[in-house]
């Protein structure tokens, strides 16, 4: 019997828009003068009263160009993905509510002045996360591919604290090569392990007091709440 299914079972017109918005003011950054400047996170004018900054920072980049084609592709695969999985108000919640914990995190002094939407992807990740381990039924195409993509997305994000340029590459190729093994013996165990590495990497970036690890705990505690308020309904 094949488990398999189209990955989009809807458009995923959220991701699309939130991608839209968030891909014209990245690129308009390189072109405005001051952009940046204006828009990203920053402590010390955050607390003089531009209360607006940490959500205007999910929406301009401080990584140069390949921290921008980075953070929106991230945006897209994953907010894609997570569309077909979860109600588009848990969407919205987990990316923006999960980003706002990550850059309070960063005003609060973990990295007080910065920029990106990768905060919020991580909230958004956290959310499928919570998703995935709670799901029931059979394990399809869709599940395993949201596993892999939120875990070696969190894998990413620990490597990328090493600097390390080889970091990267080796380890999103051993995490590729261990979920293959895993799923060609049992895809539920590969899909479980998956998706428990991710919340092991948001304590391991909460150690380094890394924003990232903030948003990603931020994205799972929101992911928990609103799967029991649903559940109630």
């Amino acid at each position: 019997m094949n488990n398999k299914v189209s990955l989009l079972r809807r458009f995923p017109v959220v991701a699309v828009v939130v991608f839209a918005v968030t891909a014209t003011t990245s690129v308009a950054q390189f072109f405005v003068t001051g952009m940046l400047t204006s828009l990203q996170r920053d402590a010390d004018r955050i607390s003089a009263g531009q209360w607006w900054r940490p959500v205007t920072s999910m929406f301009v980049q401080d990584g140069g160009v390949a921290g921008t084609v980075f953070n929106l592709a991230t945006l897209l695969l994953i907010g894609a993905i997570a569309e077909q999985l979860v109600s588009r108000p848990r969407w919205l919640v987990g990316y923006f509510g999960g980003g706002l914990v990550g850059e309070s995190a960063g005003a609060l002094g973990w990295q007080p002045v910065g920029g990106g939407n990768s905060v919020a992807v991580n909230g958004l990740a956290g959310v499928v996360i919570v998703c995935l381990l709670t799901r029931r039924g059979a394990p399809d195409q869709l599940t395993q591919t949201a596993a892999l993509l939120v875990s070696l997305y969190a894998v990413v994000e620990v490597l990328s604290t090493f600097h390390n340029a080889l970091a990267v590459p080796i380890g999103c190729a051993v995490c590729v090569a261990g979920f293959n093994v895993l799923r060609a013996r049992n895809t539920t165990l590969a899909i479980r392990i998956a998706t428990v590495l991710a919340p092991l990497c948001a304590v391991f970036l909460l150690a380094r007091t890394d924003i990232h690890g903030a948003a990603l705990t931020g994205g799972l505690v929101i992911g928990a709440i609103s799967l029991a308020v649903a559940r109630r309904r």
